[in-house]
């Protein structure tokens, strides 16, 4: 990747480490050791960490420094039911048109996270799961709504890192998206926005309250 300034290339770089789980929810980010790692000057990181804080990715606390934001249990809920609903529309839009083509390309994301259920491997689960959801919401013709549902994965995959469900549930979510595809595959737009709600209704559900959990532990 060609990157225009090193303030650009400190602000991927960043950014992969939050979205990858590296730096988690409410950890501290130290321009000098982010700068050491990434072998750039502490500007560029500096420019960049306001950039991220512009979307809300890191927080900037005067006289502290910065930190990955976090959410508390109302607005990680807010998140998960603005997500939800806008899948759910992006599922609807694309269910009459959607090709046979994307149909094949959504039965072959179908194959992977098979084998990651087999397998019981939680790490190619959870970035197949990503990959299925935005795969879907790229496929709808509304270019904006897929961008927003993008921005919103991005900001709660920081979440998912630090408080990702410790409890396997993965076929049952499987299941969930095997019906989503076939009823998009049938061009039902009614079946496949139901199926899409309710997938995202559960795994809303489970998400929140882990990270209830997890939080009050913590504490």
């Amino acid at each position: 990747m060609n990157y225009l300034t090193k303030a650009d290339y400190a602000y991927e770089a960043i950014k992969k480490m939050l979205l990858s789980g590296r730096v988690k929810a409410d950890d501290r980010l130290v321009v000098a050791d982010l700068a050491k790692e990434i072998e750039v000057s502490p500007m560029p990181v500096r420019e960049a960490l306001i950039r991220l804080a512009q979307e809300k990715f890191v927080e900037l606390i005067p006289h502290v420094g910065a930190r990955v934001i976090t959410y508390n249990h109302d607005k990680l809920k807010e998140l998960h039911q603005i997500r939800s609903e806008l899948e759910s529309v992006a599922t609807r839009l694309l269910a009459p048109i959607i090709t046979d083509e994307q149909v094949e390309r959504l039965n072959e994301l179908m194959e992977r996270g098979k084998r990651a259920v087999s397998d019981e491997d939680i790490h190619s689960y959870y970035d197949w799961n990503g990959e299925f959801h935005l795969t879907v919401a790229g496929m709808n013709p509304n270019k904006t709504l897929a961008e927003y549902i993008e921005s919103l994965w991005e900001s709660m995959s920081i979440i998912s890192a630090r408080y990702g469900s410790k409890k396997w549930r993965k076929a049952e979510s499987y299941e969930e998206h095997r019906l989503w595809v076939e009823a998009l595959a049938t061009r039902n737009a009614a079946m496949a926005e139901a199926a899409c709600r309710r997938h995202c209704s559960a795994i809303g559900e489970l998400n929140i309250e882990d990270y209830v959990i997890e939080s009050c532990d913590e504490h």
